[in-house]
């Protein structure tokens, strides 16, 4: 593990503080993105005949795409999250890629 450099002042403390919260914020911005990936490559259309055993799930609003239920809970698993919780944010990221294309 690499050390953590000492901070003295209260303003590098401060600036340390921003550049982390930047990264976190940037990595969160490219899991959401991911997010929106998987479902998108587990969209119902996008299995083929895999849709005729797995289950269609619907985790956004109208007009965006069922995905396989399988998906859930490999994306929740994957992201250290509960299946519902799991579900929540990939609907949100389908939604906003799907049903709110001036925000994506």
């Amino acid at each position: 593990m690499a050390a953590t450099p000492t901070l003295d002042t209260a303003t590098a403390v401060l600036a340390a503080a921003r550049e982390e919260t930047v990264a976190a914020d940037l990595a969160e911005v490219r899991r959401f993105k991911l997010a929106a990936d998987w479902a998108a490559m587990h969209s119902v259309d996008s299995i083929g005949p895999a849709a005729v055993w797995e289950g269609e799930l619907p985790i956004a609003g109208d007009g965006a795409p069922l995905v396989a239920e399988f998906c859930v809970a490999e994306f929740a698993l994957a992201i250290d999250k509960s299946t519902d919780a799991g579900r929540a944010y990939l609907g949100e990221a389908v939604e906003v890629r799907y049903r709110l294309p001036k925000l994506w």
